[in-house]
């Protein structure tokens, strides 16, 4: 089942003349997240006692699960649980530093900004780009030649 879903994922034409079912994997994949989602949004509406709108859909849940899915980096399985212990801690720091008249606003620009850094210089997230540095390592980087101008290659 996984590999169908990485065949999908990487070209989903090929997936489908090698005989992946994509349309089953997919249907499948879609019911299994769906059920994760609903199973946590009835445990979260069990241990509140209610459901509000308000509460479980605000903007600034689905802007730090992005963030933090973002920074860790997609595709990898421990790629959001560390963008989460780095970036909720990190968020609840600021609100607790900030004074209290500015925490909200200060702390959704601190936010943007981690996002807009992460997206610049991390695209891949911060696992990602820790694997490339080792593979590279850290002194492995040297100068560029310069090349030889148009005239004095022709002589």
């Amino acid at each position: 089942f996984g590999l169908g879903l990485i065949a999908i994922r990487e070209d989903e034409g090929k997936a489908e003349a090698s005989g992946v079912n994509t349309s089953l994997y997919k249907i499948l994949a879609f019911a299994i997240s769906v059920w994760f989602a609903g199973t946590a949004g009835a445990l979260h509406a069990q241990y509140l006692n209610y459901v509000d709108p308000d509460l479980a859909f605000e903007l600034i849940i689905t802007l730090n699960l992005i963030i933090m899915s973002l920074f860790g980096g997609r595709g990898i399985v421990w790629g959001p649980v560390l963008g989460a212990f780095v970036i909720y801690p990190l968020s609840a720091y600021l609100v607790f530093l900030l004074p209290s008249r500015l925490a909200g606003q200060l702390h959704l620009v601190a936010l943007g900004v981690v996002l807009v850094l992460v997206v610049m210089f991390m695209p891949d997230g911060v696992i990602r780009t820790y694997q490339a540095w080792r593979r590279k390592g850290p002194n492995d980087y040297r100068p560029v030649e310069p090349q030889a101008s148009m005239a004095e290659a022709a002589g």
